[in-house]
């Protein structure tokens, strides 16, 4: 049917699930993003509880049974399973075909009691796109690429038909630039014995009798 691109910009406030035993050690957040049986992760950030990621783009195939995409926050964990730190949904059938969403939503802690009273969001850019719209949206890039090479080759031939015009009316014809040529360009050629080592040069030894 089409495609999903997703790309996760940020999340704010999440809540620290490290024991915190030194300064600064506090939760190493990344984000899985799910789609169906599809599924993308970002980067680990460690120690930071308002991380950015500007994640490349995820493109998942969109297809009809395909309703919601599914975003969590977890926690690494080195030695036991990962802790997720909040969820979230988007409804694909809320989705612009074409249009770039950015969604900044509240993220679902579940029954975990922050002291602080703080909520976590994450922020992220949805963008639904239709395979047939893709596929006109590449065929009239490909035409305008082909435009500009016609142009182009129709700019060299008037440029070329000017010169010869100029040159049978007895106007000036302006020179080839030799701009970045090196000393090698204007070096003479070569003479013929040179070319052709072992043939004697007939025309130096006419002259020279």
């Amino acid at each position: 049917v089409g495609q999903l691109r997703l790309k996760v910009i940020r999340a704010h406030d999440l809540r620290n699930a490290d024991l915190g035993l030194l300064p600064g050690d506090v939760s190493d957040p990344f984000v899985v993003a799910r789609l169906g049986s599809q599924e993308f992760k970002t980067s680990v950030i460690s120690n930071n509880l308002n991380p950015v990621w500007n994640s490349p783009h995820f493109e998942f195939d969109l297809w009809a049974d395909d309703t919601e995409l599914c975003l969590e926050v977890f926690n690494l964990n080195q030695w036991h399973a990962d802790e997720s730190l909040g969820k979230m949904g988007v409804l694909v059938q809320n989705l612009d075909v074409g249009k770039v969403h950015k969604i900044v939503s509240r993220l679902n802690e579940g029954a975990v009691g922050r002291p602080d009273r703080r909520q976590a969001r994450l922020e992220v850019e949805v963008q639904r796109v239709d395979s047939r719209a893709q596929q006109q949206q590449d065929l009239q890039h490909a035409r305008l690429k082909a435009g500009e090479r016609w142009a182009a080759s129709r700019t060299t031939t008037s440029n070329d038909q000017a010169l010869l015009t100029a040159a049978k009316q007895g106007r000036p014809v302006p020179l080839p630039s030799f701009h970045n040529m090196g000393p090698e360009a204007f070096q003479a050629p070569p003479r013929q014995s040179e070319l052709k080592k072992g043939v004697p040069d007939y025309g130096s030894s006419a002259s020279r009798l």
